[in-house]
């Protein structure tokens, strides 16, 4: 939401009824909504980002990963030893 008319006033360095008028500029044009006493950017909840969950994505990551896993592995747990390959140098 915008600030208060006193603050968009002093940070455009104009008077609050210069001001007032701008932004009922912007409210004619549909760049600005009015909700209630407050002023939003034009459809700004459905111009925003929906942040995902991380923990159930990384749940399902590590799931993912745990299957892969399994099927490349087989029976072999991660702690058996494995025997290196002799090459010649």
């Amino acid at each position: 939401m915008l600030p208060s008319l006193e603050d968009i006033a002093f940070a455009l360095r104009l008077s609050e009824k210069d001001s007032q008028k701008r932004l009922d500029a912007l409210v004619t044009v549909n760049l600005l909504d009015v909700d209630g006493e407050t002023l939003l950017p034009h459809n700004w909840n459905g111009r925003q980002f929906k942040s995902d969950d991380a923990t159930e994505r990384v749940k399902r990551f590590r799931e993912r990963n745990k299957k892969q896993e399994s099927n490349v592995t087989g029976n072999v747990s991660s702690n058996d030893p494995v025997t290196l390959q002799e090459t010649d140098s």
